[in-house]
């Protein structure tokens, strides 16, 4: 609730703002990783000329693309108007709404872990080759000169 107000209050002059400098679009981004509950909140404060809520471009199954057409529609139909400013509120955790970038984001995270198994991997392999090649230098220090290019592997 706290959270809330303290937004619409900022929103509200940020709106106020847009509209006295004529020439100014604010894209605000809110709290909400898992949910759009206080964008919408400040929103229906605020009025702003759009409001991206998750949870709806997930039921929808928009595309990243399709978001980015919703805000610029907004932009263009308001420039036609003589009207180039404006506010677009934005949830914190949209991105992961858009079916393609929930996919890449999964697609990131496992390639990520993956990655750090064979990090892992790689430095025990170094770990190894550091001891192969102690072992080495022990074995050509000691052996006579006639044995000196003897391999370890």
């Amino acid at each position: 609730d706290t959270a809330v107000k303290t937004f619409a209050h900022w929103v509200s002059n940020l709106c106020r703002a847009a509209v006295s400098e004529g020439r100014t679009w604010h894209f605000v981004k809110l709290m909400g990783r898992d949910a759009s509950q206080v964008t919408l909140d400040v929103a229906l404060q605020t009025q702003p000329n759009l409001t991206l809520i998750s949870e709806e471009i997930q039921s929808e199954n928009l595309l990243l693309h399709d978001v980015t057409e919703m805000m610029v529609s907004v932009i263009e139909e308001r420039a036609l108007q003589g009207k180039h400013y404006g506010v677009i509120l934005i949830p914190e955790g949209v991105i992961q709404f858009i079916s393609s970038m929930r996919a890449l984001i999964d697609y990131l995270n496992e390639t990520l872990k993956e990655g750090s198994k064979l990090l892992k991997e790689i430095k025990k392999l170094a770990e190894l080759s550091d001891k192969i090649n102690y072992v080495r230098k022990l074995l050509s220090n000691d052996l006579p000169t006639n044995l000196s290019n003897f391999d370890v592997l």
